[in-house]
């Protein structure tokens, strides 16, 4: 859960894709892992962002 919490201090609101990019964890690693930290107070839901190449809407995640 570490790794987690240094990618959004250091890259500020990321998706669980962005999230699994950086850490080298992969994405099914990465939800469980975010949804603790957000039970614990520790990342909130941010906002949104539209993936240029596939059209999607993912939710961003950071810090309080």
């Amino acid at each position: 859960m570490l790794q987690l919490l240094a990618a959004y201090k250091q890259s500020g609101p990321l998706t669980d894709a962005e999230v699994a990019e950086r850490t080298g964890l992969m994405r099914t690693s990465v939800i469980p892992r975010r949804r603790e930290l957000m039970k614990r107070g520790l990342v909130v839901e941010v906002g949104s962002r539209k993936n240029e190449q596939s059209g999607v809407t993912n939710t961003t995640f950071g810090l309080p």
